[in-house]
């Protein structure tokens, strides 16, 4: 692997195993841990930070052994909803509890660290992820090439994320099935690729929507396609912090999510800068599009003030922040 800026990268050069699952499971572990402990010793770092929950074990683990070292765990989504068994659970606290500092990306994640996994509050911060908002606006109004429905003058409406399960898209599907039923002559288009692919697109032929719906897969720049939408619709289960809703604001669409164990709420006020919904309910997710669909001045508002939130989350202010916990954490302070 290249450097990158004087950022030396080190490829741990595990590759899947041969045996079974559970006999190869242990040696992939194995295999990793000798290197990662490997690597630590070689390279003697002052901090190390993980952005992985799966390589959290291994920072505490070299915290034992190595206790000079200071260890940051960030937490990138719900620790409640990521972590759900005992043995996980109590692992967890253990991890968390060794932890010189513990970044979260948004509050309500950090809360859930604090009240039950039992992490020291005083270590517990929230720094937001980055969004690049320069880079965004440079490419949001390229010209749409592919069809994707942008070439007919039918409302669009449109969400961007992985086709998950916890995504909630079926929902939207159901609320979408309502929308026509009512007579608007709308369209939809879901940008993502996932596991769920199939079951959406029976759902699609089920509800009879071949002609409304789109699924087209990842788009390197789904800006453009946001952009030239009427309406942005996060139908999530749950979601860690949903940088996407960040990236419509900076293409100033009106955004409808909905209200979930996530960070939601610390980006959307509803009827101020969005909507929000109860999750899973496709009749009240129908009603809302429907809403702005009618009333073009409420959404044109709606997208005025979402933009305006967008600076909260440049990157060049996450670097700044995570700068200064790297010297507290460094000089103990």
């Amino acid at each position: 692997m290249n450097e990158l800026q004087g950022i030396k990268v080190i490829d741990m050069g595990i590759t899947s195993s041969n045996y079974s699952s559970y006999v190869g499971e242990f040696f992939r572990i194995k295999r990793k841990s000798y290197k990662f402990f490997e690597i630590i010793n070689h390279e003697k770092p002052d901090i190390i930070i993980s952005f992985s929950h799966i390589f959290n074990p291994y920072l505490i683990l070299t915290k034992l052994f190595m206790r000079k070292i200071k260890v940051i765990l960030t937490l990138h989504n719900y620790p409640s909803i990521d972590f759900v068994h005992f043995f996980e659970k109590t692992v967890y606290k253990l991890l968390l509890k060794q932890a010189d500092r513990i970044i979260t990306c948004s509050k309500i994640c950090g809360e859930d660290a604090i009240t039950r996994f039992n992490a020291p509050e005083d270590k517990v911060i929230t720094i937001y992820n980055p969004v690049y908002i320069e880079k965004i606006n440079n490419i949001k109004n390229e010209e749409i090439e592919d069809e994707l429905f942008f070439k007919n003058n039918n409302p669009k409406i449109i969400s961007v994320g992985a086709l998950h399960y916890r995504k909630g898209f079926n929902y939207l599907l159901k609320a979408f099935k309502l929308i026509r039923e009512n007579g608007i002559n709308a369209n939809l288009i879901i940008l993502g690729e996932g596991s769920e692919r199939t079951n959406l697109e029976i759902l699609v032929r089920d509800l009879n929507l071949e002609n409304e719906v789109i699924l087209p897969g990842y788009k390197a720049n789904p800006y453009k396609y946001i952009k030239n939408s009427d309406i942005f619709v996060l139908p999530s289960l749950w979601e860690g912090l949903p940088l996407v809703l960040v990236e419509a604001m900076i293409c100033e669409v009106p955004i409808i999510a909905t209200i979930c164990p996530s960070g939601v709420e610390e980006l959307i006020t509803h009827n101020v800068n969005g909507i929000l919904v109860p999750s899973q309910d496709e009749k009240e997710l129908a009603n809302a599009i429907m809403d702005l669909l009618n009333n073009k001045g409420k959404a044109k508002e709606l997208a005025k003030e979402g933009n305006k939130k967008i600076h909260d989350f440049d990157a060049k202010k996450t670097i700044k922040e995570y700068e200064k916990e790297f010297i507290k954490v460094y000089y103990n302070s």
